[in-house]
């Protein structure tokens, strides 16, 4: 029995040829239409991001602004001394004293948890920055008024201490050193535990006897202050210490304590850039802080005193930018 050519005609498939045709096809149109809509979406993601940051940069700005103008003394450069003494016995009264000044630098590490040299972290100048409010006569610590960020005033054995607001950039989990992501996996495309961690830019108030932020300086051996003291210099590690306190590490403590100012998730506060990508011989891997800070010098504009007797003293520029000492 013969089929007839229109029978054969209806049962025939498509050919391996024609398939291929129509696959391509449709990829051409999938990429036509999807290329311009994820193009948006990057767009639409990255303003809102900026607009994000944006907005979080300027409060910081407000906030550090408004604290330095209560600021009795600022430490922000390396080699800037602390203008109290620091008991090495704890207490005031117990052990020797020494000179504490700034180091300048704090420790990063990449997101893969790899160190500078395979031994020690990247070190990222201006990214900390300490201010020591007045004294007050009120009975609270760090001033007459309590900063809306601050969860308590710690009084150690019944002393008053100087209270020392610290900015700083530090990770987002000081505990896990980036080491979320191993070296072969692609962290663009997968997200182990469904988190980064991401440096972002912290607030945090702390006594210097209160023991558990006692590693905020460390010994610097062979430097001596001007009057011939011992000089202990800041710890550039101290938000990442293991060393136990009370049951937990330095680092739970801090991070306790401290406060996110630019709670950005989707910001990194520290770029790390690769030098000479394409000859892997000399290829060379640098730190650098998206947050800096750095005391500025305005030409002419010098701090006159006001006069007329005033205690403390007070000085007035002609910009403004630093309008006097201020305390209750």
């Amino acid at each position: 029995m013969q089929l007839t050519r229109q029978q054969q005609r209806t049962g025939r498939g498509f050919s391996l040829i024609e398939m291929l045709v129509v696959l391509a096809i449709l990829a051409i149109l999938m990429t036509l239409i999807f290329t311009p809509l994820i193009g948006t979406f990057n767009i639409t993601t990255r303003a809102r991001r900026t607009v994000e940051v944006q907005d979080a940069a300027r409060y910081a700005s407000e906030l550090v602004t408004r604290e330095l103008g209560d600021a009795m003394h600022v430490v922000v450069n390396q080699g800037d001394y602390f203008p109290f003494l620091y008991y090495t016995g704890g207490e005031p009264g117990k052990g020797d004293t020494v000179a504490v000044r700034g180091s300048g630098y704090l420790g990063v590490w990449d997101n893969r948890g790899n160190v500078d040299n395979g031994h020690d972290p990247w070190i990222v100048s201006g990214a900390s920055i300490d201010i020591i409010l007045p004294h007050d006569t009120l009975g609270l610590e760090g001033g007459g008024i309590q900063q809306p960020l601050a969860y308590e005033h710690v009084t150690i054995n019944g002393s008053q201490h100087p209270i020392i607001v610290r900015y700083f950039v530090g990770l987002s989990r000081p505990d896990d050193i980036r080491n979320g992501y191993p070296s072969w996996q692609n962290n663009i495309i997968t997200r182990p535990r469904g988190r980064e961690n991401l440096y972002t830019l912290y607030r945090v108030e702390f006594n210097p006897y209160d023991p558990h932020f006692a590693n905020w300086a460390i010994p610097a051996p062979g430097e001596s202050s001007p009057d011939g003291r011992e000089v202990w210099r800041l710890n550039p590690d101290f938000f990442y210490d293991p060393a136990q306190v009370d049951g937990h590490s330095y680092a739970y403590w801090w991070r306790k304590k401290a406060v996110a100012v630019m709670p950005s998730s989707a910001t990194d506060l520290v770029d790390f850039v690769r030098t000479n990508p394409k000859d892997q011989n000399s290829v060379y891997t640098q730190a650098r802080c998206l947050v800096s800070f750095a005391p500025l010098v305005m030409a002419s504009d010098t701090a006159n005193p006001v006069g007329g007797g005033q205690y403390p003293q007070t000085f007035k520029t002609q910009h403004g930018h630093w309008t006097g000492l201020q305390n209750d």
